[in-house]
Formats: C-alpha cells, sequence, structure tokens
C-alpha cells in the first residue's frame, strides 16, 4: 500500500506542470505505456479522438 501511495504522490507532484502535453508524456511514462508499443496520444485517448470528431462535424 505504501508503495501506491507514494507512487500517486509521485505522480500528482509532478503535474502540476501547465503543459498539458508534458502531463500526458509524463503519464504515459510512468505508467509504462510504450512498453510494449508507441503510445500515440491522439489515437489512443478518447478525449483527443472526440475532439477530433466533433471538429471534422463543423
Amino acid at each position: 500500500k505504501n508503495q501506491i501511495f507514494t507512487f500517486v504522490c509521485e505522480s500528482l507532484s509532478s503535474l502540476i506542470s501547465d503543459d498539458e502535453d508534458q502531463k500526458i508524456r509524463l503519464v504515459i511514462q510512468r505508467l509504462g505505456l510504450n512498453s510494449i508499443a508507441p503510445f500515440i496520444p491522439k489515437e489512443r485517448i478518447i478525449e483527443y479522438i472526440i475532439r477530433e470528431r466533433e471538429g471534422q462535424d463543423d
């Protein structure tokens, strides 16, 4: 339990940055999302996909 708490605290303190891209890169790194294949946020994060689709409907 203590390791999880430490991990979350470190992650949250690192997310204080205002730069959204930097936050995304940090989360990808911390969760190991690039460990098997490249993690492309615009293809894998639902909020980005929705924004892109809504933009195409205009």
